[in-house]
């Protein structure tokens, strides 16, 4: 039976519940407010940096041929003997000369009735790091009279030291230049921006060649029949910065 006191029982949850339901739905309301007044400028920042290589890395090899496998061999192991010995007497630390791959292939002699070994490739190749880029086309010139036939790679770059240095330069000179496009805007749009709520690093620690014409390349050679040119690096960095304004 329903009275007055199971009456009271039931009144009392239900404005708890309109209460709670209340509350809830305020907090809700301020926090969708808060969310579309909240104003911001996000704005992107670049900067780059032109440097000069510290370092090179060249890929050599000396490749042999015989028909029986261990005179290829032989022949292989005695130049590569010698460009190790005239390595050596460039004064270029043996820490900065590695075996990159070695390898025996082969040569067949194709006929329309048969397939016959014709030899055998036997292939010696290097890399060598070099921090004095004048050594460069020496290594290349001296190392060819010795025995080596193939040069697949050179590439500059910049030591660690050197790469780290200029790139946290670049991100500095980034944030301000998304600083500067803040406030140009914020000028346009008369208004005032506060301190960055956020930035965020948009790129990597890693440079690129800058290219130049072949006259301006053979004005840095280096001095060597074999001219050589280093050209520059640019180190580049951008930031996403994220500025509140009133």
């Amino acid at each position: 039976m329903f009275t007055k006191k199971n009456a009271r029982w039931l009144f009392v949850p239900l404005v708890s519940f309109l209460f709670l339901s209340a509350c809830t739905a305020a907090s809700t309301s301020n926090t969708a407010t808060n969310a579309t007044t909240e104003k911001t400028i996000s704005v992107q920042g670049q900067a780059s940096l032109l440097a000069t290589p510290t370092q090179a890395t060249l890929t050599l090899a000396v490749t042999t041929f015989n028909e029986d496998v261990t005179h290829a061999q032989s022949e292989n192991t005695e130049k590569m003997n010698q460009t190790f010995a005239t390595l050596e007497d460039l004064k270029i630390p043996k820490e900065q000369i590695k075996t990159t791959a070695y390898q025996i292939t082969p040569r067949f002699n194709y006929t329309s009735e048969t397939t016959e070994v014709a030899g055998y490739d036997v292939t010696n190749q290097i890399e060598i790091t070099l921090t004095d880029l004048n050594l460069v086309s020496q290594v290349i010139d001296q190392t060819v009279k010795q025995g080596v036939n193939q040069m697949s790679h050179i590439q500059f770059s910049l030591s660690k030291e050197k790469q780290q240095e200029l790139y946290q330069e670049a991100l500095t000179q980034a944030v301000l230049d998304a600083k500067s496009k803040a406030e140009t805007l914020a000028k346009a749009a008369k208004v005032k921006i506060k301190h960055p709520y956020q930035i965020t690093e948009s790129s990597n620690n890693f440079t690129t060649p800058r290219y130049e014409t072949s006259e301006v390349m053979l004005e840095k050679s280096f001095a060597s029949d074999t001219p050589i040119a280093s050209g520059e690096l640019v180190v580049e960095a951008r930031v996403s910065v994220d500025y509140r304004y009133e």
